[in-house]
């Protein structure tokens, strides 16, 4: 009978890498606080489709890739991220 790949790595003393890996989740985006405003940046390029599909081509930039959004729409937006599947940081 062969091992399975988590078994392998236990045998070889890779059971902590592997803990790590799995409790590793990838981000999609960041939202950063600067007061009276926030910034969202897209950090995968899912994320990046995300705001290009969802975000008004006229929004304010904040850097390369940032989008500057109002407290009050902030909710809205990380809450439509997160339904198709984002994940934020």
């Amino acid at each position: 009978m062969s091992k399975s790949i988590y078994e392998e790595a236990v045998a070889l003393g890779l059971r902590s890498a592997l803990i790590d890996i799995a409790s590793t989740q990838i981000k999609d985006f960041t939202v950063d606080n600067h007061g009276s405003i926030l910034v969202l940046t897209p950090d995968s390029d899912q994320a990046l489709h995300w705001c290009h599909e969802h975000l008004n081509e006229d929004a304010m930039r904040w850097g390369k890739v940032g989008y500057v959004i109002e407290p009050r729409y902030i909710a809205d937006v990380v809450a439509g991220m997160e339904r198709d599947g984002l994940v934020q940081s």
